[in-house]
């Protein structure tokens, strides 16, 4: 995620060079071909391409707010998982009540860490990474190994918190009264889980890529006809300009589409999930903690 609240005129321009030196030479043979054969057939009423351009404009917009909506969707998800890693070990350490205090503690720290493992592990699922690697130090290593099975490694600790929570009720460290309450939580974790999952397996339909792709080429290609006349040798820059325009707006949404991949516009899910392993690693009294991301050239990952 961009974090420092600017975009670069230069690299915009850079990454669409393709894209627009052929719009500028294009309209340059047209204005060319035009001026050298002077004719009236070349010349398209404005009328119909600033129509165009609107209804281009207006389906544009209507794909970047529904893409931005699956982004601010993402984005409110990874929030619940924030707060919810807050709340879930509080509720353990006030509801944990019964038995002695080392087991307290035991409990206490096993829920912790295996709560750290599922962050982490959702962090590598919704980018399609390693998940094993980065949470076998939180987690037994039976357990480790029969998650070399599973196919979704995150439900599965979901799963095992499950079954802890019940153990530690027949144990009688924690009462019928505060067992529902920590199971709401693994419930709004599974929530979390399905909804990220929901994004980032549901494309955005063909159509709505489709249509824009070609109607701008068409739209790009006919602009010269109905300016050259009157910008003349102005008009490849004048189309390129227009065409710059509509190619950043329809970029950006392609660019924000998928929002838990590793470019710069995507969420900062490593950020966030270091930040859940920090605080969780602090509740149960660890010292050696893991270093805080920080932005590189501006940009949080």
């Amino acid at each position: 995620m961009i974090v420092t609240g600017r975009v670069s005129i230069a690299k915009e321009l850079y990454d669409q060079r393709k894209a627009l030196a052929i719009v500028f030479a294009f309209s340059l043979v047209v204005t060319i071909a035009r001026h050298i054969l002077d004719e009236q057939w070349m010349t398209i009423p404005a009328t119909p391409i600033t129509a165009l351009g609107a209804a281009l404009g207006i389906f544009l917009s209507l794909r970047s707010n529904v893409v931005y909506n699956r982004y601010w969707e993402a984005r409110s998800l990874l929030g619940g998982l924030v707060n919810g890693s807050r709340t879930f070990p509080r509720q353990l350490k006030t509801f944990l009540t019964g038995g002695t205090e080392e087991e307290q503690d035991a409990v206490y720290r096993e829920l912790c860490l295996r709560h750290i493992a599922f962050v982490l592990a959702l962090k590598g699922h919704l980018r399609d990474e390693e998940i094993l690697p980065h949470i076998h130090s939180y987690l037994p290593r039976d357990e480790c190994q029969k998650l070399q099975e599973v196919v979704n490694i995150p439900s599965a600790l979901l799963h095992r918190q499950g079954e802890r929570l019940r153990s530690a009720y027949k144990r009688g460290l924690i009462t019928e009264y505060h067992l529902p309450a920590t199971d709401k939580s693994l419930t709004e974790f599974a929530s979390i889980l399905g909804g990220c999952e929901k994004i980032k397996n549901t494309p955005l339909p063909p159509a709505y890529t489709y249509l824009a792709h070609r109607i701008m080429l068409i739209y790009c290609c006919i602009l010269p006809f109905a300016i050259a006349e009157e910008m003349r040798f102005f008009t490849p820059l004048v189309d390129m300009v227009i065409s710059f325009a509509f190619f950043t707006l329809d970029r950006t949404s392609d660019l924000i589409e998928v929002p838990f991949a590793r470019e710069d516009n995507d969420l900062p899910l490593a950020a966030l999930s270091r930040n859940i392993e920090i605080e969780l690693l602090q509740r149960i009294g660890e010292t050696e903690l893991p270093p805080k991301l920080e932005p590189v050239n501006g940009i949080l990952l």
